[in-house]
């Protein structure tokens, strides 16, 4: 398997991962169950330092990779941002 392709496939598992636990995206989600802020953002934080980690690792990614890859990551800072307002706006932290 080509190692390369590991940053992308963790940016993308943790938009798919923050997609699913903001109340305003995902209105299926019970609103107790993501309230703790931190017990939320710290997979997220890991998940996005891994994938940072294994960006830098490797040296040659093409333009589109690297493209894709920093759109992906900057939609994922902006939904964590959007999460944590979420959640304060709701008054539960």
């Amino acid at each position: 398997m080509e190692f390369r392709i590991a940053p992308l496939i963790l940016v993308i598992f943790n938009l798919v991962f923050i997609s699913v636990v903001n109340p305003e995206i995902n209105s299926s989600i019970s609103l107790s169950s993501v309230s703790n802020i931190w017990k939320i953002l710290f997979p997220f934080l890991v998940v996005f330092a891994m994938s940072v980690g294994s960006f830098i690792r490797h040296s040659y990614y093409s333009r589109s990779f690297k493209l894709a890859y920093y759109l992906i990551q900057c939609i994922n800072i902006l939904l964590a941002v959007y999460f944590v307002f979420a959640i304060r706006s709701q008054h539960l932290s």
